[in-house]
């Protein structure tokens, strides 16, 4: 009956539905990983250059020292 077809288009719609939603919510993950791996890196390449501006400043062996050692 034309009542079935309709139930049946319903639930392929609802079907595809749930698939794009649930694609959608990985992708915000996804997302929202790659944000903070950004944050990470902003912060990692803040604390590099506050250090070479420190070694342009003074170039103080022991700083040279710790940053080596930090490095191996």
């Amino acid at each position: 009956s034309q009542q079935e077809k309709s139930q049946v288009e319903i639930n392929c719609l609802q079907n595809e539905l749930d698939t794009l939603s649930s694609r959608l919510s990985h992708r915000d993950i996804k997302f929202t990983e790659l944000q903070s791996q950004y944050i990470n890196l902003q912060g990692q390449y803040s604390r590099v250059q506050l250090r070479v501006e420190h070694l342009e400043r003074n170039s103080d062996t022991q700083y040279v020292q710790d940053l080596q050692q930090e490095i191996n």
